[in-house]
């Protein structure tokens, strides 16, 4: 006995201060991961979430840029960014991309995360957005132009 627990001992210490956590229980997966939009318009997609453990939980979605925000689940949403999902459970979560006209014209990495707001579990994934200036008109006049009402150009 005595030797088993010196054996033991030491492999249980390891698990518990090697950083070792247990897998998350909770996924998501963007079901487009590059996407391109024009500044001043918008685009939805949907990321799929599930929680893969074995009791209810509340999960709360955020994300590191301002390009976009979250519009509420296919299933147990709370509010916008916040959904409650059964074990075994999965739902359809809405972001929409949004950029403003004044929006810098290149490609921007997006990490969205979820988060439990009862346990550690948490997941992350990664979409890429190309911001276009397709909108952007430019006006020149040559000359000037004199017109009555009622002419017909």
């Amino acid at each position: 006995m005595k030797k088993t627990l010196v054996f033991i001992l030491p492999l249980v210490l390891f698990a518990l201060f090697s950083g070792f956590a247990a897998a998350s229980k909770v996924s998501m997966t963007p079901t487009i991961t590059d996407m391109s939009v024009c500044t001043a318009s918008f685009t939805n997609q949907l990321v799929r979430v599930a929680n893969i453990g074995t009791a209810t939980d509340t999960y709360k979605l955020s994300s590191d840029s301002n390009l976009l925000t979250f519009a509420g689940c296919s299933a147990g949403t709370i509010s916008s960014n916040e959904v409650v999902l059964s074990a075994g459970e999965t739902a359809f979560c809405s972001v929409f991309i949004n950029p403003l006209n004044n929006t810098a014209a290149q490609k921007y990495p997006i990490t969205l995360n979820i988060n439990s707001e009862s346990s550690a579990d948490a997941a992350t994934a990664k979409i890429n957005v190309d911001i276009l200036k397709c909108n952007a008109v430019s006006l020149t006049t040559q000359g000037s132009l004199n017109a009555c009402a009622r002419e017909k150009f």
